[in-house]
């Protein structure tokens, strides 16, 4: 965690044991003046933690630099390697920002510095090798635009890299795009592709920041763009699910937006990550909150009606990397009764509002599963009876409501899984 307003800059490293978090160090270097920023960019994959420092001076004003630490086993972390805002050339960046944004994955480092020339922006790629840490290469925008401010915010999973700009403006709007670059055999950064928002959520000639958070795990990237608005209710922000196909080519997925009432409550880019499919997004609102959204896998089918709550109900299967299976059922009434349904088969029952779309062989998966406050239920599905890796299951989930005109029950949508 860093904590870097308006003075040099910290940052915080904790560790759990069992359900407890603990500061086990703090991090500071020496040398750091009043405004450095140290803290403001914080990447983290096993034993390599990139920090950066936007508003360090090297020697301009803001040019940046980029801290990596390492540690080994139980040892403390130790600072390897310091990069200030040199290019390739050995050239400074004057009022570049580097280190606003940062990534690592693995022996990769990847740090945006999003004001570099008339604020196009710029990505750094630091690689180690048997040496040490190097800086080997400047990833830009192929058709820069002034204030575009390429590389606000970076992912990187193996020999992806995905950057966005949320500043990009080819319509006249600061409507974002992310653009995604993959390492060739020979170790060169290709630009394979750019993302846009273009599902109508805001779309590409609205101001909706898209890029100004990205992450990527696996075939999955996902993108904040926190001006977008949806269909009902202001605007709060969305976050953008992108999947790679077996050929390369990254599709939209679907689309996350948020609505509340609540004015101070939004989506906020800088607060998203990707891990073990499940996406985080931070909220500038007080009290601070983050939002948490899970990655669906399988295939989605048969679409409900609205029910009380104003909202057809969503179930969404989620199978993690590590393999973990769950169900989430969500926009049902709030604190009812409801339960999962499971199938080998599926089939299309007519009820009133929604239909029943599991065949022979139904059972109920699980205890009952009663929504929380949010109108929300989850099942973890280890160990459930019934249930063989490799097989497709279809799921439904069950509930109580008001507003059904046969039998005072519901349904979600049905999805079907092939088991991991």
């Amino acid at each position: 965690m860093g904590l870097q307003r308006r003075k040099k800059g910290k940052v915080f490293v904790y560790e759990r044991a069992g359900a407890q978090w603990t500061v086990v160090q703090e991090l500071q270097p020496s040398g750091l003046r009043w405004n450095d920023g140290f803290g403001f960019g914080v990447a983290l994959d096993g034993e390599v933690l990139v920090i950066g420092a936007s508003g360090v001076d090297s020697p301009g004003e803001d040019n940046g630099a980029v801290f990596i630490y390492e540690k080994s086993g139980s040892n403390p972390w130790g600072l390897v390697s310091v990069f200030p805002n040199n290019d390739l050339s050995g050239a400074v960046q004057p009022t570049a920002l580097l280190g606003r944004s940062v990534a690592v994955s693995g022996a990769t480092v990847v740090a945006g510095a999003p004001a570099a020339g008339a604020a196009e922006g710029e990505v750094w790629v630091f690689e180690r090798d048997v040496a040490g840490w190097e800086h080997t290469a400047i990833l830009v925008d192929p058709a820069p635009g002034p204030a575009d401010h390429f590389g606000k915010s970076v992912a990187v999973y193996g020999d992806t890299v995905v950057a966005g700009e949320g500043g990009q403006t080819a319509t006249g709007f600061a409507q974002g795009t992310a653009l995604i670059f993959e390492r060739d055999a020979g170790g060169n950064w290709q630009l394979v592709q750019e993302i846009e928002a273009s599902d109508g959520f805001g779309g590409v000639s609205s101001a909706d920041g898209f890029g100004e958070g990205v992450a990527i795990e696996g075939d999955i990237i996902v993108v904040a763009a926190p001006a977008a608005h949806g269909a009902v209710g202001p605007s709060k922000g969305a976050v953008y699910q992108f999947d790679r196909s077996a050929a390369g080519t990254w599709s939209h997925h679907e689309t996350r937006v948020m609505v509340s009432s609540d004015p101070t409550d939004s989506i906020n880019g800088e607060g998203l990550d990707l891990r073990d499919g499940v996406v985080f997004a931070g909220s500038p609102s007080y009290p601070r909150t983050a939002y948490v959204f899970e990655i669906e896998s399988g295939v989605a089918y048969c679409e409900p009606a609205a029910n009380s709550s104003g909202w057809p109900a969503h179930l969404a299967a989620v199978v993690t990397l590590d393999g973990e299976a769950l169900l989430s059922a969500h926009h049902a009434p709030s604190q009812t009764a409801g339960v999962f349904l499971a199938s080998p088969a599926r089939d299309e029952t007519v009820f009133q509002p929604s239909s029943l779309c599991l065949g022979a062989g139904m059972w109920w998966i699980g205890p009952m599963a009663p929504t929380g406050r949010s109108g929300a239920a989850i099942l973890d599905l280890a160990g459930s009876p019934g249930l063989v890796s490799g097989v497709t299951i279809y799921f439904q989930y069950w509930f109580r409501d008001t507003a059904a005109t046969t039998g005072g029950f519901n349904l979600s949508n049905a999805v079907a899984v092939a088991l991991p």
